[in-house]
């Protein structure tokens, strides 16, 4: 994270555990954020070079999830001002079923909710459960509406291109 941005944190207590989320790059566990990336449950990701993770990671606003140790993440790809893209969203499978994900989500939120420049905050959903999650929980709102009424035109290149 951008050494301009000051780190936020929230804390809960679930069934006598406590729980923190925070913001502090310094806190984010590369082992368990690569774990997560070379699970089946993070299809769209691969785990990656140490190098190349640390890039990635000190380039986004990172979100760790943690009890006494790390066990989930969420992480923008963001200007921290204008554009805010939510590209990953995990919680280990032993803390599953415990409310973590909304959590992270409803925090996730405050962070937009925050940022009275915001210009677009986007995401990729599976379509059903996630597309209604999303759009309870973060607000979000599906872009074929918006193409329906002549706003955007969504683009979009992969490394096969």
């Amino acid at each position: 994270m951008a050494s301009y941005q000051k780190a936020r944190e929230w804390r809960t207590t679930i069934a006598e555990q406590e729980y923190l989320i925070s913001t502090d790059l310094n806190n984010v566990s590369h082992d368990f954020v690569n774990n997560a990336y070379g699970s089946d449950d993070m299809y769209w990701a691969k785990a990656m070079p140490a190098a190349i993770l640390r890039n990635i990671l000190s380039n986004s606003l990172v979100m760790g999830v943690y009890a006494l140790e790390q066990v989930g993440f969420a992480r923008f790809v963001t200007d921290h001002v204008t554009v805010y893209y939510l590209t990953d969203v995990y919680v280990a499978p032993e803390y599953r079923g415990k409310g973590l994900g909304k959590w992270l989500i409803k925090c996730c939120r405050e962070i937009l909710d925050s940022k009275p420049h915001l210009m677009r905050a986007m995401l990729m959903a599976s379509p059903g459960e996630g597309k209604e999650f999303y759009e309870k929980n973060l607000g979000m709102r599906d872009i074929q509406e918006e193409i329906a009424e002549g706003h955007v035109l969504p683009m979009t290149r992969n490394r096969n291109t």
